[in-house]
């Protein structure tokens, strides 16, 4: 169903850098969590192309005139296609990175424990730790392949820690060794 949505008229509107609240929300079949539409989408696009097996998956930039067409085609609710993996793993990446407040920008950024894993949620509103379990239980897809893909807990933290802490006008230098220290004490813990 949700790759159907792909194909027909999406209402026109902005889908990146908005309050996710005030997108239309689908429930994940793969984890019962209701996120924005746009990350189902991408998401069966990724699974489809076997991006959670893919060499250097999140890791390696997508095309940036095919990011940018697609973005413009699902704001204008138009149909897209899309057969590179590294296009949409990078476009969900910059979904998350766009948020208006970055997933994690309340969160100490020099907490490395184990503890962190479980009192992370405590800084989040709920809508931002169903966001945050969502992507989780995508980035577990991506470690169980770990062998094929190359992407271990570690790797996914260096990836994906600089977009989720800080804020959206901090440069993708800024504060990055404590990024990903803070996103490494997650995900040692979640995937570990």
């Amino acid at each position: 169903a949700r790759l159907e949505c792909r194909k027909r008229t999406l209402p026109k509107r902005q889908w990146f850098g908005v309050d996710p609240l005030t997108l239309p929300l689908m429930k994940d079949p793969d984890n019962g969590l209701n996120v924005p539409l746009v990350l189902l989408i991408l998401k069966d696009l990724l699974t489809m192309l076997d991006g959670p097996k893919s060499e250097g998956i999140f890791r390696k930039a997508g095309l940036e005139s095919e990011m940018t067409t697609i973005k413009e085609r699902i704001n204008d609710g138009l149909a897209f296609s899309c057969d590179n993996q590294h296009t949409i793993a990078t476009l969900m990446k910059r979904w998350y990175k766009a948020l208006p407040c970055r997933m994690l920008a309340n969160v100490p950024r020099d907490d490395e424990s184990d503890e962190f894993a479980l009192r992370y949620p405590s800084y989040l509103t709920s809508f931002d730790t169903r966001l945050m379990s969502w992507l989780l239980d995508l980035l577990l897809d991506v470690v169980e392949h770990q062998e094929d893909n190359l992407m271990d807990p570690k790797n996914c933290a260096i990836v994906w820690g600089p977009g989720m802490i800080g804020s959206a006008q901090e440069t993708a230098l800024t504060g990055s060794h404590m990024d990903m220290g803070a996103m490494a004490g997650l995900t040692d813990t979640r995937f570990g």
